[in-house]
This record gives C-alpha cells, structure tokens and sequence, in this order.
C-alpha cells in the first residue's frame, strides 16, 4: 500500500511513500527546494512538465527500491525518476538530508541542462559542485556519507556523530 502526498504543491508535484515518515520527508524536500536559487527551481520543473509523457517525475519514498541498501538517493531514467530510502531520512539529521536532496535534484539539473536529445551520464562530482554552488555543505554530507556506509550500524553511528 502507497500514499500520494503533494511535494511541490505549486508545480503539481507529486511524491508516492510507500514506507517512512511522509511529514519529516516533506518538510526537508521544501526546505531544501526553497533553499535552491529560482533559476535551477524553473530549469528542473520546466524539465520535469515534459517528462514521462507529461506525467511529470515519479518522486518515491520507500525501502524498497534497487539501490536502497548502497545509497540514501538515487536518481535513474534521465532524471525523470527519483528514490528516496525511507528507513535512512527517518534517520538522517536535517541539514545532512537537505544536502542528499540538493545532489538528488542537481542530478536532475544535469539532465535537464543538457538538452532533449542528450543522454547524459551521472557525473557525481558535477552533482556536488552544482549543490554547493546552491549553498549546500556537500564536504560535511559526503563525510557523513562515508561514515555511514552501507550498513545500518553505520547509519546510527553516523548519526550519532552529527547530533
């Protein structure tokens, strides 16, 4: 079973949970977006009208999705879809998840900057730079991300750490 909640009200902008905490995941989503400057806000959304079909992205909240185990976010299918793991941001402190959404949303900047008939590869350093470009701590996230690792014990550790 799935819950469809508004993310992005304004833009018609969707998220499905399927697990977690839906309010606290809401919350840093829009505070990270309206930390982001207006001209990545109107790149991406433009972007994300003519995705799909013009169904807009498929924004997922769960902790059953391909990558979740390895990563706390991921982005596929050319910036049109984006995962989110559940168990991890109903962990992870604030300003560390608004950094991992900042990265997931400059991976969808890339594709959406690169032009219609352009299959652009993830660059992963590209993504923290344009973050940190917005005014997200991607050094401090990045840490953070090393100190958690894969595994669940690392994930409290790390947390633990940034309280």
């Amino acid at each position: 079973m799935f819950d469809s909640i508004d993310l992005l009200p304004i833009h018609g902008i969707r998220c499905i949970v399927q697990s977690g905490n839906k309010e606290r995941f809401v919350y840093h989503f829009r505070e990270c977006w309206r930390r982001m400057p207006n001209s990545a806000k109107k790149g991406i959304t433009d972007f994300w009208k003519e995705s799909r079909g013009g169904l807009g992205p498929l924004i997922v909240l769960s902790k059953d999705w391909e990558s979740s185990t390895e990563s706390f976010a991921q982005v596929t299918l050319g910036g049109t879809e984006m995962s989110f793991c559940a168990a991890d941001f109903a962990l992870i402190p604030e300003g560390i998840s608004q950094c991992i959404i900042a990265r997931a949303l400059a991976c969808v900047f890339q594709h959406a900057t690169a032009g219609k008939n352009k299959n652009v590869p993830q660059r992963e350093e590209e993504a923290d730079e344009i973050a940190e470009s917005w005014g997200f701590d991607m050094f401090t996230c990045n840490y953070f991300r090393t100190v958690a690792g894969t595994t669940r014990e690392g994930l409290i550790a790390a947390c633990k750490q940034f309280l």
